[in-house]
């Protein structure tokens, strides 16, 4: 078996002779059917086992939901008193968990990031994820 991180042969099927790399272990991919609203509500430890990429693409529509979360919360506030109904504190109150719970899970991602890239982007666009994309596609074909 080649090991698939020092890429020398080895006898052993579960570590690596040479490096101890666990050869068990699945190495994350791509997930070109991921939809990120849905796997925004995923545990820590899923989040983990997915590609660098995947997580940039649910930290950006993570950031995307706060953000109008956070908009409709400073609309709500600023209604005028009349437009305010009998269940303005609950929604309010409702509205202030969900922000809470996104800020949460955006900060969940942003530390995965960091374990990994000793960072986290400030700003995830089409430019940054087609730059990671291209660069993937180069190592992988290599």
């Amino acid at each position: 078996m080649i090991c698939s991180y020092c890429k020398t042969e080895t006898p052993n099927h579960e570590t690596c002779d040479f490096c101890q790399a666990d050869l068990i272990k699945k190495r994350p991919k791509i997930n070109e059917l991921l939809i990120p609203d849905i796997s925004m509500n995923w545990k820590q430890p899923r989040l983990e086992t997915l590609h660098t990429y995947d997580l940039l693409l649910i930290l950006r529509h993570i950031r995307a939901e706060r953000t109008t979360y956070y908009r409709i919360m400073q609309m709500v506030r600023k209604a005028p008193e009349e437009a305010k109904n009998d269940n303005y504190e609950e929604n309010n109150e409702y509205g202030q968990q969900l922000y809470r719970e996104l800020t949460a899970r955006k900060n969940i991602i942003e530390q995965i990031l960091v374990d990994r890239m000793g960072y986290f982007p400030k700003r995830i666009d089409d430019k940054l994820l087609n730059a990671l994309y291209e660069k993937i596609e180069r190592n992988v074909s290599t």
